[in-house]
């Protein structure tokens, strides 16, 4: 499910406004993906988009990823980190490219090959409104992080997610009308 490699431009490319739901992923290379893609001019904007009751099972590479594209492309050109952060070499996150408003929700996945969230955004332009709730893993086996993520310039909430985002405030529980 992947979004983007959105670069900036004098006219100001967009991506808005996508829900996606009940989708069911069995080894996917990558399953969420929203991107970036660099620039020289202009701007760009990824907002509003809502990933609704997904499943992935056995993900092959990153389970949800918002950056940067991680190939060279489209022409040779682009960051090129496939393979952060294990990798050498730089990552550059793109400032041109506004990303907010970006909702996780009742994400489950299953036996994934490397740690489950990669949150990559620019210290100049930050993303905003990045929100986790539900979103669990039971396990993973390589590139164990110490808090099982990569969170670099986000704000937004959580709730819920296993394991936590700490870069997310975390909100309370949902009350049930009952109590």
């Amino acid at each position: 499910m992947s979004i983007g490699s959105l670069s900036p431009s004098a006219g100001r490319n967009c991506i808005r406004n996508i829900t996606a739901r009940n989708w069911r992923m069995i080894r996917p290379l990558k399953s969420i993906y929203v991107k970036s893609n660099p620039g020289h001019e202009g701007t760009g904007i990824i907002e509003n988009l809502h990933f609704q009751n997904f499943t992935m099972d056995r993900p092959v590479w990153w389970c949800i990823y918002i950056g940067p594209q991680q190939m060279k492309e489209p022409d040779g050109d682009g960051p090129g980190c496939m393979y952060y952060p294990f990798g050498k070499g730089v990552c550059e996150t793109e400032p041109r490219v506004t990303m907010r408003n970006i909702t996780l929700e009742d994400i489950q996945i299953h036996n994934s090959l490397f740690y489950p969230y990669t949150i990559r955004c620019n210290a100049t332009n930050p993303c905003k409104d990045i929100n986790f709730y539900n979103v669990r893993t039971d396990k993973w086996r390589v590139g164990q992080k110490q808090n099982g993520y990569v969170c670099e310039y986000a704000m937004g909430k959580g709730r819920n997610n296993l394991p936590p985002i700490h870069c997310l405030e975390e909100q309370p529980a949902k009350q049930s009308k009952e109590q």
